[in-house]
């Protein structure tokens, strides 16, 4: 019989805990009750558990759909019982401040100096917790500082008059929105709290009783976060002639040569750009707004037009944008934070991280929080999968035109934002990672390499529950792209329309997709974004939903391999190793247990097979005596590769081979490989003598063995023509 952990499950709340503790985490748990750990008086849980918890939330449910961008999730409600802990932490009045901040301090300062002497413990400022150390000075008073302790953020705080420079002995209510939760679980028969894992994360939105005795925190999902987001609040604006200008410089202005500043700019009445800037004309001493000219970059978006009419002084406002045209916003590189990152994920972690801080790099994240205001999105970094959403910015082609705020002067949502200008066209979608992580997955019919996700029989709960649908309405026959966006002129537009498939829809009922692909000036580009949407979608993707063991813990993104006898695919009943992609999750914590729902697609049905490049091999050396050819080990492959880690291994005996040199030529059409051996290729009915920077490749179709024939596809006829009287050799098997 199987056995499984056995957890006692906990919130943790950013912000609230106790510095003094000498756990590495030193925020409280709000608990069902220590007791339950099979050793309640192990160190760390003797200080930090707190009996409270009586009920959390009974679903998690995350969803995405790949080809409309779309996320969905619920939100989470946690009851505590209404004890004196939870009040003084949870719904405590409002406190008196203890000292003032009597100077700035930067994120990273280790001291700090206040108003008044004789403190010590946990301070708050602002909604970082600040653990303070030895006293020095006369006043100011200089404390030793412990930055950014109860999982709260180290950032820098100003002490003029118009920032907040209060101190609390407590936690202000103000603060708490927004406070990262986290539901955890313990194995019962912990002895340490490295055991302690994350099941999922949100933000404090509300707090509140409704009688009973209990305390409830309504908790949003992260996602939820981004979704509530305004960035481009406010855009820097000016006329051509103000004298009343430059008196407040936007964060995106950039120090160049002679002390010049320039700043990307549209002309508001008809969203004509250009490159403005400071010029040394000033007017009863105010230095006023000029034109360096409009931009003309070959290859720009912004092209090469007329520089606009200023003579009505018309209002022009700052707009951002990817493509290298655009100014940067600091004279050393190293601080550079604009233009935007092309890299899709890279540009999306600038937008989501980024804090309002005066145009330099920022506290939030050390690569991404340009600190430029126009871009602020302010997700806290712990929220983020940083790492997955990098890793997905390198599978995806550069924006060289994606501008921001171009088109008008609204504050932007940050979700629809970069839902319909990056992550739609490009067939990804928010999602919730495991530990309750912000992150991208797109549609996929592959494992990663070197995964084994796989969902048996045994762990499906019940036939019952089991629901297939073959979702006739999902396929797409009409693709219409917009591409090559470009300030006042507008963008370039593709339609692609799937000719079999629109001639199968029932007459009047067509499936249209409309993409914004303005952010690629390639034509090139925008065809593939169309032609991946028809390719994927020409057919209908059956969609199965079922609830499993725990064990089967797999998140929206995920492809698995799933085998049940019950499950109608392929005009029968029953499958074997079907490659699904997880699009939906719903975890079940309630008193019948703990139970995983999934919904997944059954994108095996029609990506069945993985495509490799046929292996290549360069020579290194030649032995005539055995005819063996010594070749690089990964000139052509990668140590982690899918199929093959090494180019040697690509090949096997009795296989034929050509030998061509570094331009491609070929020198002998036809060997046979006789044995491999780590780096050795041994051929028999070599002609030449292979020299170092030869290659080593499949010969052609008719040369092939049929092993060869039916493994690879070969883009050229039997007779090694594309003239069309034969057809391209498809390959039979993966």
């Amino acid at each position: 019989m199987a056995s499984f952990a056995r957890y006692l499950y906990s919130i943790r709340v950013e912000g609230i805990g106790d510095a003094t503790m000498t756990t590495s985490n030193l925020l409280y748990r709000w608990s069902w009750g220590v007791n339950l750990l099979d050793d309640p008086t192990v160190s760390y849980a003797s200080q930090s558990y707190k009996t409270a918890l009586l009920r959390w939330p009974r679903e998690l449910e995350f969803s995405f759909d790949p080809r409309r961008g779309e996320s969905s999730f619920g939100s989470m409600t946690f009851e505590l019982r209404r004890t004196a802990d939870v009040l003084a932490n949870f719904y405590q009045a409002i406190p008196t401040p203890i000292t003032n901040l009597a100077n700035s301090i930067t994120a990273a300062a280790t001291s700090i100096d206040l108003d008044d002497t004789g403190l010590s413990g946990t301070v708050y400022l602002e909604r970082e917790a600040i653990k303070l150390g030895s006293e020095s000075g006369s006043g100011p008073y200089t404390y030793g500082a412990t930055r950014g302790v109860l999982g709260t953020q180290a950032v820098a705080h100003n002490a003029t008059d118009e920032d907040d420079t209060e101190v609390f002995s407590e936690i202000h209510p103000a603060t708490l929105a927004g406070r990262l939760v986290e539901l955890v679980r313990t194995p019962l028969d912990t002895t340490t709290e490295v055991d302690e894992e994350v099941v999922t994360r949100g933000v404090l939105r509300r707090i509140y009783s409704s009688g009973g005795g209990r305390l409830t925190l309504e908790v949003d999902h992260a996602i939820a976060l981004i979704k509530s987001s305004r960035i481009y609040r406010n855009p820097w604006r000016n006329q051509s002639s103000s004298a009343d200008t430059l008196r407040d410089l936007p964060d995106s202005y950039y120090v160049s040569g002679g002390g010049r500043q320039d700043v990307l700019v549209v002309r508001e009445d008809d969203n004509h750009p250009a490159i403005a800037g400071v010029s040394s004309l000033s007017i009863n001493g105010d230095t006023v707004f000029d034109f360096r000219g409009a931009v003309s970059v070959h290859g720009s978006p912004f092209m090469s037009i007329p520089l606009p009419d200023t003579s009505e002084n018309p209002t022009f406002r700052e707009f951002l944008s990817t493509n290298s045209a655009a100014p940067t916003n600091a004279a050393a590189a190293s601080t550079n934070t604009l233009p935007l990152r092309q890299n899709p994920g890279e540009c999306i972690l600038q937008l989501l991280l980024s804090t309002d801080n005066g145009g330099t790099p920022g506290d939030n994240d050390s690569t991404y929080d340009t600190g430029v205001a126009l871009i602020a999105g302010a997700i806290p970094a712990p929220l983020v999968d940083i790492a997955g959403i990098e890793a997905w910015g390198a599978r995806q082609p550069e924006m060289d035109s994606l501008h921001l705020g171009e088109d008008s002067a609204d504050p932007i949502n940050l979700f629809e934002w970069i839902t319909e200008r990056i992550l739609k066209p490009l067939g990804s979608a928010f999602v919730q990672t495991s530990g309750g992580k912000i992150g991208i997955a797109s549609i996929a019919d592959v494992q990663v390499y070197g995964t084994t996700n796989t969902i048996s029989q045994s762990q499906v709960l019940s036939v019952d529950d089991l629901e297939m649908d073959r979702r006739l309405e999902d396929p797409v026959d009409q693709v219409a792209v917009s591409f090559n966006n470009r300030p006042w002129v507008g963008p370039d537009r593709l339609n692609a329309t799937d000719g079999i498939k629109y001639r199968r829809q029932p007459r009047g009922e067509h499936a249209r997709l409309e993409l914004d692909a303005g952010a690629w000036t390639d034509r090139e580009t925008a065809t593939i974004i169309a032609q991946d949407f028809i390719a994927r979608y020409h057919d209908p993707i059956a969609e199965w939903s079922f609830s499993c063991l725990r064990t089967a813990d797999f998140w929206p993104g995920d492809v698995v391999s799933i085998t049940h006898d019950k499950i109608l695919a392929a005009g029968a009943q029953g499958v074997t190793s079907a490659l699904c992609l997880v699009v939906a999750r719903r975890e079940v914590l309630d008193d019948s247990g703990w139970s995983i729902g999934l919904r997944v697609w059954y994108v095996g049905e029609i990506y069945d097979a993985t495509g490799l490049i046929a292996p290549s091999a360069e020579v290194v050396s030649w032995d005539g005596a055995t005819n063996t050819i010594t070749v690089k080990a990964n000139e052509y492959t990668s140590t982690d590769g899918p199929a093959f880690t090494d180019d040697a291994s690509g090949f096997a005996v009795n296989d034929v081979v050509q030998l061509v040199d570094q331009f491609g030529a070929v020198r002998d059409a036809s060997a046979t490989v006789t044995a491999v051996s780590g780096n050795d290729i041994t051929v028999s009915g070599m002609g030449v003598t292979p020299v170092a920077g030869d290659v080593v490749r499949v010969a052609t179709y008719a040369s092939a063995i049929s092993t060869q024939q039916t493994a690879w596809a070969f883009i050229a006829d039997a007779n090694n023509l594309l003239d069309g009287t034969d057809d391209a050799k498809e390959y039979v098997t993966a």
